[in-house]
């Protein structure tokens, strides 16, 4: 049985909101967006049919963002699912892991949907306090239900093995086909996981103008040279080719996309709404794996 998240409860789409509260991605030509252009994108994104919001507690002022919007305009309820993060949290210590999660709670104004475990090194001290502190914070409503955020197949797999864990936040795209590959996937969708998948557009290097692209990432140049030749073949956006395939390959997940304008909102909905051909999904998955420098941003900042 699918967990009761999956889509289209509340629709596929799920708006990022990293760019809301902090300089983000690789192709941001805004910034960090004041209150009113965040309000007007979270005010088309509603509109759209979003439902889910993803944002983490060090996104900025994300959490706050969301908490307020949702304060004055009552009508417009998102459901958020946050990552747990501080730097000197202990995960042992289940009183501190409470209270972080309590501020989120309280920041946001409602119980969330689901919180995630951001630092997959707390996966391994599941069983030493942070486990217990979780589940406490779901009796005292705090969170509806949690996960983990992770970044490597190896990591998936140990976070499909905490049985209590119901949804997971991964990395994909038309280059990083990793956790494809990884056989898990179908795996955790028959013990009723749901995934929540990030990375679709590699924090715009996908779809901002090749030249841009590589003067900023040269490792990445046979790779998208290879992708905007396929892309002008197709006769399609990049970005409409990048959505479809992710939707192609889990159809059943939920797929987030953060935005600097709303128009792009809407640009994402319209590019969801179509279907990639079979014979370039085929394409596409034949392609190799670039080097962990082309498709891991964490590896992007080292000089």
């Amino acid at each position: 049985m699918l967990h009761e998240f999956m889509p289209p409860y509340g629709g596929k789409l799920v708006l990022g909101t990293a760019q809301l509260g902090m300089n983000y991605g690789i192709a941001n030509t805004v910034g960090k967006q004041d209150m009113e252009s965040a309000y007007k994108i979270l005010k088309t994104a509603y509109e759209s049919g979003a439902r889910f919001l993803d944002t983490a507690q060090h996104y900025g002022n994300s959490e706050q963002i969301i908490g307020t919007y949702m304060q004055k305009n009552l009508g417009q309820s998102f459901m958020v699912i946050s990552k747990l993060h501080h730097p000197d949290l202990n995960p042992s210590d289940s009183s501190a892991v409470i209270e972080a999660v309590k501020k989120s709670y309280l920041t946001i104004g409602k119980i969330l949907t689901g919180m995630l475990i951001w630092d997959p090194v707390w996966l391994k001290s599941w069983n030493n306090g942070i486990g217990s502190a979780i589940h406490e914070c779901i009796e005292r409503q705090y969170i509806k239900t949690y996960g983990a955020s992770v970044y490597s197949p190896d990591e998936l797999k140990q976070a499909i093995s905490i049985d209590s864990m119901s949804i997971f936040q991964i990395p994909l795209n038309v280059l990083d086909q990793r956790f494809l590959k990884s056989g898990l996937i179908p795996i955790a969708l028959a013990q009723g996981k749901t995934f929540f998948i990030r990375s679709v557009y590699l924090q715009g290097l996908l779809v901002m103008p090749i030249e841009k692209a590589v003067q900023k990432i040269p490792e990445s140049k046979p790779y998208l040279e290879r992708w905007h030749s396929f892309c002008r073949k197709l006769n399609m956006e990049p970005g409409a080719v990048a959505l479809q395939y992710v939707s192609s390959a889990i159809p059943v997940g939920y797929i987030i996309v953060g935005c600097e304008r709303p128009e792009q909102v809407i640009a994402n909905f319209d590019w969801l709404s179509g279907t990639l051909p079979e014979s370039a999904i085929q394409e596409i998955n034949s392609w190799p794996i670039p080097p962990s420098e082309v498709i891991n941003p964490v590896q992007w900042t080292k000089e």
